[in-house]
């Protein structure tokens, strides 16, 4: 049975994921800033809705350390009531959720100072969007992996709640 919804859901979800560089640039105090584009696009079907996940963000790096992220996600090809735009960003997954689970209270400081690194679409489950992502602090060197939801029915449409901390571990 699990094998039969494996395929079943590899067969209906497909991505592709396009990633571009800028040139690297040198700035007075000698430091390379480079930035690159995100560009995710995910086809959805359930019961009632069909439509696409669209993904996009840019990253900026200093000296090969994130220093900036700006992510938006878009849920489009559906029903124009549905249809939404959401801007993400540290503050809104962090700082004004109402639900935030941490793996241990302890290590809030490092949700404080860190930066969105990537957001991945994972699943669709009543009226909810499911996303992993992986937010970096560079100045602790940790890297903090979770997940997040968005709602996209008509009432709480776009309404970003959830996040819950899976792991931190250290970048090299």
């Amino acid at each position: 049975m699990k094998i039969v919804l494996s395929v079943i859901l590899l067969s209906i979800v497909s991505f592709s994921v396009k990633i571009r560089y800028t040139k690297p640039t040198l700035s007075k105090n000698h430091q390379i800033t480079t930035s690159d584009s995100i560009n995710s696009s995910t086809p959805i079907k359930t019961k009632n809705v069909s439509g696409i996940i669209n993904i996009l963000g840019k990253r900026v790096y200093k000296d090969q350390k994130i220093t900036n992220s700006n992510f938006v996600i878009s849920f489009t090809g559906i029903p124009p009531n549905l249809t939404f735009s959401k801007q993400i960003d540290k503050d809104i997954l962090i700082n004004k959720n109402q639900f935030v689970i941490l793996k241990d209270s302890s290590k809030y400081d490092y949700l404080n100072t860190s930066i969105i690194k990537k957001i991945e679409f994972d699943f669709i489950r009543s009226k909810t969007l499911y996303f992993k992502t992986t937010l970096e602090n560079p100045g602790k060197k940790k890297l903090i992996i979770g997940r997040f939801n968005i709602m996209y029915n008509v009432k709480r449409k776009g309404f970003v709640f959830g996040w819950i901390t899976h792991k931190i571990k250290n970048t090299p």
